[in-house]
């Protein structure tokens, strides 16, 4: 199964990479890659197939490195389909992690970390990958954790730290669970939780401009106005198109009647463009 998954992300970056630096959706939709909106649209098993794509050669280079190194013993030890169960709900709690952040991501390195994190618990029973995770590998894997975050928080880099995290925390819940350390009787309904908490993105992601976005236009259609306003808000906070909301936020004010809320949205308008400004002013009713 590692070999398996193995050369399913080497011919899925092959495949990818074909594409050269057109990589539209429509396009990547072929390789199991789709945007958030897709996701809470009836394609949630978007969450495991993106696990398996890459397109930068360090990327998919330093994931299967990783990947052979550990998953082959642990494959060894735990057998075939344990394992590739664990892999697949790994991309799935990984990947939703990080979508719960606002961000979709790619790649595997949240099953790499929960691959890491199940030997790490459990290499007391693993005789084949106890030789692989010695302290070295654990320092290596918890110090690029720090790293990365570092990194990305200056700006360097955009790396998936929800989903390493997401991984790390199920791979350890589930290698304390085999190895029956640090009270089990916990730990089950601990790790049952976290994937009980993996489907939430689903249906609720605040932290996501897309997911705010939807929310403030669909309970605008419903005519919730002041829970749409709420959500308007709430995507520009998290960096959606400021002049598209701001317009709505004044149709909003029009139908509320709130000259206060109308004008201060007109003012934001006409910051960017002062002939749409224009325009949305016209629409105030005259008494």
């Amino acid at each position: 199964m590692t070999v398996c998954v193995l050369a399913a992300c080497v011919m899925i970056f092959l495949g990818v990479n074909t594409l050269g630096d057109s990589r539209l959706y429509v396009d990547l939709a072929k390789f199991g890659v789709f945007p958030e909106s897709a996701i809470w649209e009836g394609k949630p098993w978007a969450l495991i197939t993106s696990a398996f794509v890459h397109f930068e050669i360090w990327h998919i280079f330093f994931n299967l490195y990783w990947l052979w190194l550990l998953g082959g013993p642990l494959e060894r030890d735990i057998g075939a389909l344990p394992w590739a169960l664990f892999v697949f709900v790994a991309a799935w709690v990984s990947s939703s992690m990080q979508l719960s952040t606002g961000d979709t991501g790619i790649g595997l390195s949240g099953v790499v970390y929960a691959l890491f994190g199940f030997a790490w618990m459990g290499r007391d029973k693993l005789p084949n990958t106890r030789p692989i995770v010695h302290d070295g590998t654990v320092n290596t894997f918890l110090v690029w954790f720090v790293l990365a975050i570092i990194l990305t928080k200056l700006g360097w880099m955009n790396i998936g730290n929800a989903a390493h995290f997401g991984g790390l925390i199920f791979g350890v819940g589930i290698g304390a669970i085999y190895a029956k350390r640090h009270s089990p009787a916990l730990l089950i309904p601990a790790v049952a939780l976290l994937l009980a908490a993996s489907f939430v993105p689903l249906f609720y992601c605040p932290l996501s401009s897309e997911w705010t976005a939807q929310q403030a236009v669909r309970l605008q259609q419903k005519g919730d106005l002041a829970a749409s306003r709420h959500w308007y808000l709430q995507t520009m906070a998290l960096g959606s198109d400021k002049s598209w909301a701001w317009r709505n936020l004044a149709l909003i004010a029009i139908e509320q009647r709130d000259r206060k809320a109308f004008d201060e949205a007109l003012s934001e308008i006409r910051r960017s463009n002062p002939q749409t400004a224009k325009e949305m002013q016209q629409l105030w009713p005259e008494k």
